[in-house]
């Protein structure tokens, strides 16, 4: 596998449980927005681990509107519609010309940029979207990982990133948002807050360190520029 260029993604895995051998995609470098019909699908330097919670099945036969995918353990969102199925089953996935079956597991978190820009080429946001999938009640925490750099150069190897590891968990009406920070930063870091945009769930109440947040529908901005956050969401 050759190394993917700035702005490209890289395929980082298949899932060889996917019916008839279709290939179902899982790429590190992370997802703008999903478009709208007659827009391209846009991808970040951004890296992150949600990879691994995030099944894309893409249709490989031409006419085809729909497929048949194989969700594996656990509990997952559609991403279009934010429907919850119950993994280790086959379900059927339709597949207008303008949407590919996406599959997002509960409690990731996915990062995504607010805009899908023409190019990634010299992006450095103030503002990362986190999409957070509501897992189930007393379910196992769920880690997801960001990490953000130049996208350009291999100072990243040396410590110039701000990496993000994020810890969902439930219990009951409680959802809990723990996030810690590391990485010595690099030059071109300009994001100065996340703003999680929960599914699943509408929150009603959202507190973090300082105090209560405001909650915007399904939306709280929280203000971290390069450091970690707690935030509690009453769901």
């Amino acid at each position: 596998m050759t190394d993917p260029a700035a702005g490209e993604w890289e395929l980082v895995g298949v899932d060889p449980f996917a019916p008839d051998y279709h290939p179902t995609f899982t790429g590190s470098g992370f997802f703008a927005r999903v478009p709208a019909a007659g827009q391209k699908l846009a991808w970040t330097p951004i890296e992150s681990s949600s990879w691994e919670h995030v099944l894309v099945a893409p249709v490989l036969e031409a006419g085809a509107t729909h497929r048949s995918v194989y969700l594996p353990t656990g509990t997952w969102y559609n991403w279009h519609t934010d429907e919850v199925l119950p993994g280790e089953q086959h379900v059927v996935a339709e597949a207008p010309l303008d949407r590919i079956p996406m599959y997002a597991r509960a409690g990731a978190v996915v990062p995504m940029l607010p805009q899908a820009p023409s190019s990634t080429n010299g992006i450095h946001t103030e503002t990362i979207e986190l999409h957070v999938f509501v897992p189930d009640d007393g379910s196992d925490a769920v880690t997801s990982v960001l990490q953000e750099d130049d996208g350009l150069t291999w100072a990243a190897l040396d410590g110039a990133f701000v990496r993000t590891e994020f810890t969902v968990c439930r219990d009951g009406e409680q959802l809990h948002i723990d996030a810690v920070a590391s990485g010595n930063g690099f030059s071109e870091f300009r994001r100065g807050a996340f703003e999680i945009v929960l599914h699943g769930a509408t929150p009603r109440v959202a507190v973090g360190a300082a105090g209560e947040l405001p909650v915007d529908g399904q939306r709280v901005s929280v203000a971290a520029a390069g450091e970690g956050f707690t935030v509690t969401l009453t769901v």
